[in-house]
């Protein structure tokens, strides 16, 4: 079942990032962009603030590492790995940003009060980013790749690193805290489905970039939990 799983999900990964660095996906998502955001535009304002935190590099990453604290029934290698996977997602979503040319939609709305956003971004988001730019670069020197020279400016759009640590770490929350109960998996699929639809109702990633920040979660979630018995 898992392998299906992961062969169903890398050909879909796949044919999104295909399809949206050609163009071919941009009149389908530029209508869900519209219709996402049309019934709440006053609302958007707020709702992307909190979305911007909820699914930011610093939010994601402490809620990550309780949950692998106290995961249960696990070993210390597999709380590790918990970890890992918010790393690989957080270096996967850096390292295709770079090459896969996806354009953002225009116009991206920003909240009205947005400093203690701000001030968290600066404090604990741009140093992570610092050091993933620090990570970028010693693999595309291993790799032989061109260098980016600096800490990566994440100039394209797919996949939202916004939606697959938000979903990352709410599935972790059901899986671990929730003890795997449909109601914990349930309101974690909520949770993830609100965070995509702020992102694009705001403009700030179109409905192929939040599927495919998804799509990367499902993987990465198949490689660190373990087997339900």
């Amino acid at each position: 079942m898992r392998r299906k799983f992961v062969l169903a999900s890398l050909i879909l990964y796949v044919l999104l990032a295909a399809g949206s660095a050609a163009g071919l996906l941009h009149a389908p998502d530029t209508k869900l962009a519209a219709a996402a955001g049309s019934p709440v535009a006053q609302m958007l304002g707020p709702a992307v603030c909190f979305a911007d935190v909820a699914g930011g590099l610093t939010a994601t990453g402490i809620v990550t590492a309780l949950v692998a604290v106290g995961y249960p029934g696990v070993s210390g290698w597999r709380r590790a790995g918990l970890v890992g996977g918010w790393f690989g997602l957080s270096l996967a979503e850096t390292l295709q940003k770079q090459h896969v040319p996806v354009v953002g939609p225009p116009g991206a709305i920003e909240g009205p009060n947005r400093f203690w956003c701000n001030a968290m971004h600066a404090v604990a988001d741009k140093p992570v980013l610092a050091v993933g730019g620090v990570l970028l670069i010693g693999v595309e020197r291993l790799l032989k790749l061109p260098q980016t020279r600096r800490a990566p400016s994440l100039p394209y759009t797919f996949p939202s690193g916004h939606a697959a640590r938000s979903s990352y770490a709410l599935a972790l929350l059901a899986a671990g805290y929730g003890h795997g109960s449909p109601w914990a998996f349930t309101a974690a699929a909520l949770g993830a489905l609100v965070e995509g639809w702020v992102l694009t109702a705001a403009h700030w990633h179109w409905a192929t970039d939040v599927i495919g920040g998804w799509l990367m979660t499902g993987l990465a979630l198949v490689a660190v939990l373990p087997r339900r018995k």
